[in-house]
């Protein structure tokens, strides 16, 4: 539900949803659930309050305030088991919300500056509106980005009004010599890369937070009291989980005024030749990064080497 950066992570093997893909797409790396946008104490959180709230009718397409070029569709079959506890409402599917067949609540963050919040530009938490649980089976129809590097890396930075907010941290979320570490930080590896786009700095920064060289991926690390929990792992440890990865790389993101967001979820899970389905677990819950570009919309990124890189294998 949040990005927590605290102790030791535990396992669970339960089955939390079954999927199966239609058509000859080669299926998701990611099931988006809840969107962290907001940043408070240190760490990412979803919006403490929503803007837009709206509800989506079955079968039929979200009314965007924008629209993006290069999308592909596919379909998902999807079987929820056991909704994760507490969030029983949340609905989740991979890509851009095109369709569903089930009626559902859409909310998005609410945007301190910019357009009005009455306009729909992208739904950081879809919930289900059918007694109040995701449980049972739905049908989801979603676009998923078929933007190349080249189209990426061109893709400008004429941002508008409404991303503003997913450009910068609360000045109150970490203290000023910590965010000027980290900006520091930032700039010192898009230099070394060469990086001048938006893109080819995001893509610099996935690739330092990827090299198993400098940075180690470990569920059981505790961070010590009373110390800023991402300047001890970009700085000192150099250790953790998939929340301490997407956090640095937004943390940096952000301070180069790039558009940035997290985003929890889960991966794609296994196939189970007993179901002829793709079986996601408790243990296959995961926070991503997403980059926003003109024109393309939100893009995938993976900071987490435990993970596939997201964006390069898309491509």
């Amino acid at each position: 539900d949040q990005v927590k950066l605290s102790g030791a992570l535990q396992r669970s093997r339960d089955p939390v949803f079954e999927y199966t893909v239609k058509g000859d797409y080669a299926g998701p790396l990611y099931f988006r659930g809840i969107d962290e946008t907001y940043t408070a104490g240190g760490e990412w959180r979803a919006a403490p309050q929503w803007g837009y709230q709206g509800v989506i009718p079955t079968n039929s397409y979200p009314d965007y305030a924008e629209s993006y070029q290069k999308l592909a569709g596919a379909t998902i079959d999807i079987t929820m088991r056991a909704p994760p506890q507490g969030f029983s409402s949340v609905l989740f599917y991979p890509g851009v919300l095109f369709k569903i067949n089930r009626p559902t609540f859409a909310n998005q963050a609410f945007l301190a500056t910019g357009p009005p919040n009455d306009q729909l530009f992208t739904i950081d938490r879809l919930d289900s509106t059918k007694q109040g649980s995701a449980a049972g089976t739905y049908a989801v129809q979603a676009d998923f980005s078929t933007a190349t590097e080249s189209d990426l890396q061109n893709a400008g930075t004429d941002y508008p009004a409404w991303v503003a907010p997913y450009a910068s941290v609360s000045p109150q979320y970490r203290s000023p010599f910590v965010l000027e570490q980290i900006h520091q930080q930032a700039l010192k590896i898009v230099q070394a890369a060469g990086a001048t786009t938006p893109y080819d700095m995001a893509n610099a920064i996935q690739s330092y937070l990827r090299d198993t060289s400098v940075f180690k991926y470990d569920l059981s690390v505790v961070p010590p009291a009373n110390v800023d929990r991402i300047y001890w792992f970009l700085f000192q440890s150099h250790t953790g989980y998939c929340e301490f990865f997407a956090t640095a790389m937004g943390d940096m993101l952000r301070s180069l005024g790039i558009p940035t967001r997290l985003v929890n979820g889960y991966g794609p899970g296994t196939f189970s030749s007993q179901t002829e389905s793709n079986v996601v677990r408790g243990d296959d819950a995961h926070t991503w990064v997403e980059v926003y570009f003109p024109t393309y919309g939100w893009q995938p990124f993976e900071p987490t080497k435990a993970r596939q890189a997201a964006h390069q294998v898309a491509l």
